[in-house]
């Protein structure tokens, strides 16, 4: 038996790049919080080292005036990002568009942010200066045009001192002028701007671009406006004086009004050519991407139209990168509508002026402006997004080619409103139903790819869905709950015929008032599962019908009166032996102690609202708890809540976190609550399928009640609904939902996101830690005859080094990592160490993870879960 020493750490280890985080979910986007009621609305992203660590952060302006105007989103160095640091802005008014630039040359990234007012009257340039770690002092003022929206940051003059030039858009997009405002010369705390000087430009003046369009070796100006008279080109004749403005349609021939433009070389010839955003029609339901190429004399030719895709609505704001590292620039147009397509199209150029493709990318709801930044050290530019009825930043990883993840469509009936997942044929995968007029089937292929859809007429419109065994054959049947936009609400069963097809459905009739939520549980302990739905309204009843054990034969049981029921859960509430229910109504969220007979006791109250509710034990103490969903009355922020269970029917206060925000109301920005472990720890998490904002929350649990703050992945256009399950086998869970699409939204597919966490090839389990006792620690899943190694720190967990003797292995210890002690798998691959853990031990947290080294130079090494826990006395 070993002594638990606390020396002896693991060397001979090699530090590698930081580990790229790629979440929990292979999504099309990962997204972060940028602001959360009242700061959210974000407009604009800047991207650039504003802590000098050689990681690329993000800074985010808002446009939603009161609140403050700008964060600071640093990045972790491993693809994530931190908690925003927001700061103030003049009156708290929006902000429009931001620049990042060393202003007073100390060496770091200050901010510039335009401010055209709630009016477009305002004359606001800021400066926020950097405190050299990425903290921003007060801001300053200068004075601008009015209604400053447009933002560039340059060496006009000639001075090798950049200089700022702001478009100023004006009172209800009057405006005509840009602002020079030529820079001071000073460093440090006196480094500013000198009074502005205006040029005329035309009307409508928003977004900029510079470049040296005349080969003269000075910085000329083109102005994106959504005047009549088009875009403007101002040449400067190399002191920062311009000319007079020579115009440009957008779109000829088509909607002339832009906003978004840029320069560059699209032809390899030398000169910046000119890029335009246009639409095909005023309704801008058909976005253009426009190229002219420079003339060579400060002139631009003819304009080529690139169509976008149809539904793709004007484009805000054009970027250009090389996205595929072909040396050819690449354009990114980022497209918002509030509608289905919300997100950006890229077009790789040809090399010859033009584009060789098209390719819209989804992001999130109201996707306002891009940028481009190697996010995760491949060498491959990736976008972040910024989208604003949202409230967050969206990161999209290129696949090295210029393109992005889309995840496969599989089409279903218009307008589907439910899903629902189980293994109906039980060859061993889980198949995907959905609800819509009738109900529709996805079979799995085995390898979490799905056929097309089978539909199987229903004999009611379906709401809610579920697959429950009805009659105990050990086949999944399915089980129909009434729509709310056809009565008469009843409720259906329809028999698995053992093949994964079902019999013709059978309706029971209940005579409710309104549907609610349906589901199917054991009431009386006759291992039958009885029907259990909810009726919100103006009946107010819950309706239980008992089954008598062939699956379709129902006895409908006196409703039990409850003020609009709504969500239902049940389970042994107060371990009395007998099924308890539990439903969200106008009183909040009830128990209904269960008597075993179909009736049940008088109303339990927990004093909490909830508009979504699940059953669960949080925290391992066999209790039952409730995760839920606080209401929210108007747009803001959707909170998350849990109860842990007493075991006696009364739960304790709610322990609450927040989740996503926006400007919809909240009823619409959360329309799914699940649980799943989503973590492979082997507890359940906390997931919301998110209808407002595109995307899904998970949130980790930590195992005793709470949440850790939610971690956001994309989906699509208004997911709804969502079951997950593992549909690819891989031993980590997948999401399925459904999301509309486009180009109007009417129809329907589902999605497959799926998990990335895998289960660890080996296992590791300990007893609890006590000094001067014996601890033992077991691995199981490993090989026979395979050495073992244990390791603990005392620093916790995270990402941690990557060991060379491991083959470069990253274990999830954080340094300094100890090996303290090693054992020998038996045939079963169960390998178990017992030490005593010493007297003078510290009382303090310790982490504990076992290895096992394999392969050549350990290039096939593998790691256990790690455990925290806590030496005791």
């Amino acid at each position: 038996m070993a002594s638990l020493t606390m020396a002896a750490a693991l060397t001979g280890h090699t530090a590698l790049a930081q580990e790229f985080n790629t979440g929990l979910m292979n999504a099309p986007w990962r997204a972060w919080d940028a602001g959360n009621f009242p700061t959210f609305g974000p407009d604009y992203v800047a991207v650039g080292d504003m802590d000098g660590d050689q990681d690329i952060d993000a800074v985010v302006c808002r446009e939603f005036f009161g609140g403050p105007g700008l964060s600071v989103i640093m990045s972790n160095g491993d693809g994530t990002f931190a908690d925003e640091v927001v700061y103030e802005s003049p009156y708290n008014e929006g902000i429009r568009e931001i620049k990042l630039a060393d202003v007073d040359f100390d060496n770091d990234l200050d901010v510039l942010g335009t401010m055209p007012g709630t009016h477009g009257t305002s004359t606001v340039l800021s400066l926020w200066r950097n405190n050299g770690d990425g903290s921003l002092a007060d801001y300053e003022s200068f004075t601008t045009g009015a209604g400053p929206f447009g933002l560039l940051f340059a060496d006009f003059t000639g001075d090798d001192i950049p200089d700022a030039v702001t478009a100023n858009a004006g009172r209800l997009s009057q405006g005509t002028t840009i602002s020079l405002l030529e820079h001071n010369g000073q460093t440090g705390a006196q480094a500013g701007f000198l009074p502005r000087v205006d040029y005329f430009v035309g009307n409508g003046p928003y977004r900029l671009a510079a470049a040296d369009i005349d080969n003269d070796l000075d910085l000329d100006l083109l102005v994106g406006c959504d005047g009549a008279q088009g875009n403007a080109i101002l040449l400067n004749d190399g002191t920062g004086t311009f000319g007079a403005p020579a115009y440009y349609i957008a779109a000829p021939g088509a909607y002339t009004q832009s906003q978004g433009v840029a320069l560059a070389d699209m032809n390899g010839d030398q000169l910046p050519d000119l890029l335009a955003a246009g639409a095909e029609n005023a309704f801008s339901s058909w976005g253009l991407l426009t190229i002219r190429l420079n003339n060579g004399d400060g002139t631009f030719g003819a304009a080529t139209q690139f169509q976008l895709t149809e539904g793709t609505y004007t484009p805000r704001t054009v970027h250009v990168a090389d996205l595929n590292n072909d040396l050819i620039p690449d354009v990114i147009l980022t497209t918002p509508s509030g509608r289905t397509f919300d997100g950006f199209n890229v077009c790789l150029g040809d090399g010859a002026g033009g584009v060789q493709s098209i390719v819209y990318y989804q992001a999130a709801k109201y996707t306002h402006d891009t940028a481009v930044f190697d996010i995760d050290h491949d060498n491959f530019l990736d976008v972040v997004t910024v989208a604003n009825d949202s409230s967050v930043i969206t990161v999209h990883h290129n696949l090295g080619d210029g393109t992005f993840f889309i995840p496969r469509k599989y089409v279903v009936q218009g307008f589907t409103g439910f899903v629902e997942s189980g293994d109906i044929d039980n060859d061993g995968d889980p198949d995907i139903l959905t609800a819509g007029d009738d109900v529709e089937i996805l079979y799995n292929n085995g390898d979490g790819t799905f056929r097309t859809a089978v539909r199987f007429n229903t004999p009611i419109n379906p709401g809610e869905i579920r697959l429950r065994d009805l009659n105990n054959d050990k086949y999944l049947d399915l089980l129909m709950g009434p729509d709310r936009n056809h009565p008469g609400y009843n409720f259906a069963v329809a028999l698995n015929n053992g093949d994964g097809t079902f019999a013709d459905g059978v309706v029971t009739p209940i005579g409710a008032s309104q549907a609610g939520h349906i589901d199917a549980f054991d009431l009386d302990n006759d291992t039958y599962l009885d029907v259990v739905l909810t009726d919100p309204g103006p009946a107010n009843l819950i309706f239980v019908s008992e089954n008598t054990g062939n699956g379709t034969d129902f006895i409908v049981h006196n409703p039990i009166s409850v003020s609009k029921p709504w969500r239902i859960q049940a389970g042994d509430i107060d371990h009395n032996g007998t099924m308890d229910l539990v439903t969200s109504s106008s009183l909040g969220i009830v128990v209904l102690p269960g008597n075993g007979d179909f009736t049940f006791g008088a109303e339990l109250p927990t004093g909490e609202q909830a508009s979504h509710l699940k059953l669960t034990d949080l925290d391992s103490d066999g209790n039952h708890d409730i995760v839920y969903m606080v209401p929210q009355d108007s747009f803001g922020t959707v909170f998350v809540a849990t109860m842990l269970g007493y075991g006696d029917g009364a739960f304790g206060f709610p322990n609450v976190i927040s989740g996503p925000n926006g400007r919809e109301g909240a009823f619409r920005i959360s329309n799914d609550l699940d649980l799943a472990d989503m973590t492979g720890d082997g507890v359940v998490d906390v997931i919301l399928t998110n209808d407002a904002s595109f995307d899904f929350s998970i949130f980790p649990s930590n195992g005793d009640g709470t949440l850790q703050p939610h971690e956001r992945h994309g989906a699509g256009y208004s997911p709804l609904i969502s079951a997950i399950a593992d549909y690819d086998l891989d031993k980590t869970n997948d999401i399925a939902t459904i999301i509309s699409t486009p180009p109007f939204g009417w129809g329907s597919a589902v999605i497959v996101v799926t998990g990335t966490q895998v289960v660890p090839d080996i296992s590791l389990s300990q007893s609890e830690l006590r000094r001067g006792r014996v601890a033992t620690f077991n691995v199981s899943g490993a090989e026979q005859g395979e050495r073992v190694y244990f390791l603990y720190s005392l620093a916790g967990t995270g990402k941690g080094r990557c060991v060379g003797q491991l083959g470069g292995l990253c274990i999830d210890l954080l340094d300094s990592v100890t090996n303290f002690g090693d054992a020998i798998a038996n045939a079963d691959g169960l390998a178990t160490l017992q030490v005593v853990i010493p007297q003078k031990a510290p009382l303090r947290p310790l982490a504990t993870q076992a290895v096992i080294r394999r392969g050549e130079g350990g290039a096939d090494s593998v790691k256990s879960n790690f455990i925290e826990s806590e030496i005791m006395p």
